[in-house]
């Protein structure tokens, strides 16, 4: 179920317009405590997954609204 999740995010991702290339993945929250869900996306997305203090979903729903409203339109 993990693996799917992470999967999942993987493929969202590179549906992404252009050649998108990924430095590092932050991670917040209780996520980023995990050392099975951090070493998952490190393998999947095959760079450095680096866990951050503070909660930041609010953020990163928004940039997803942002995304979504901006490419729906054209």
């Amino acid at each position: 179920m993990l693996e799917g999740h992470v999967l999942n995010l993987h493929n969202g991702f590179n549906r992404f317009p252009g050649n998108t290339q990924l430095k590092e993945i932050r991670i917040t929250g209780g996520i980023g405590k995990s050392v099975c869900w951090r070493q998952t996306l490190v393998d999947i997305f095959n760079c450095p997954a680096v866990s951050v203090s503070g909660e930041a979903a609010v953020t990163g729903a928004a940039m997803h609204a942002m995304w979504c409203y901006f490419f729906s339109i054209n």
